[in-house]
């Protein structure tokens, strides 16, 4: 009778194993496909939110790279055709330098938490002043004093572009939203200083520079519309 028993309960096993498998295929089969799915979801929302974010930005910077670039290119050429002579030149593209550098440093210490979007309002709208500044300057004096404000007004615009990219995009997308920042702000980096040498060309490096006013003039826009977002 013992033995009669346990083939009987180990037939039944035998038949109940591969139901209860089955059932648990089937539910796990399910779920992988609802997770799926979600995960489909949640990614695409992510996508759009972060295109609607990053775009905007990227655009900002695809203005702004190309004002520094060609302020940095273009100064000494500008202070040598108002009468400078090479070395003080030389030595004001220094300057400009340190107080980029210093303007920097300033705002990562000083700008007061969430104020990010207000700064990049103020510094594109003297990015107008500067350029204009620039382009219709009549002795070495004022330009000195444009290129030297010129290194105030850009320091800080690029980090606090970053620290505005990143706070508005998942941190599983940061790497991939900053790539995409580089590669737009490059194209601004290469073409629009090769457009402003063109324009120089055929007429002179100062009337060229109204060419970055009008990338000024973007930017700024740019930025109110981020300020508004913020």
């Amino acid at each position: 009778m013992g033995e009669i028993r346990g083939r009987v309960s180990a037939a039944g096993r035998a038949g109940t194993d591969p139901i209860a498998a089955g059932l648990r295929r089937g539910l796990g089969s399910a779920l992988r496909r609802a997770n799926r799915q979600c995960g489909r979801r949640t990614f695409e929302a992510v996508r759009k939110s972060d295109c609607v974010a990053v775009l905007p930005r990227c655009l900002a910077f695809f203005c702004h790279v190309p004002i520094e670039a060609s302020t940095a290119t273009w100064a000494t050429t500008l202070a040598t055709d108002r009468g400078v002579s090479e070395g003080k030149a030389s030595a004001l593209l220094s300057v400009f330098w340190l107080t980029f550098m210093g303007s920097r440093l300033a705002t990562a210490l000083l700008l007061p938490a969430g104020q990010d979007a207000v700064l990049v309002v103020v510094m594109s709208a003297l990015c107008i002043a500067f350029t204009i500044g620039l382009a219709v300057s009549r002795n070495s004096k004022t330009t000195c004093v444009m290129i030297i404000a010129a290194g105030l007004i850009l320091g800080p615009v690029f980090p606090t572009l970053i620290a505005i990219l990143l706070t508005n995009v998942e941190a599983p997308l940061h790497g991939r939203a900053v790539g995409v920042f580089f590669a737009i702000g490059g194209i601004g980096w290469t073409v629009v200083p090769m457009l402003i040498g063109y324009c120089a060309k055929r007429s002179t490096v100062q009337k060229a520079f109204f060419v970055a006013t009008g990338f000024a003039v973007v930017l700024t826009a740019l930025s109110a519309a981020l300020y508004g977002q913020h």
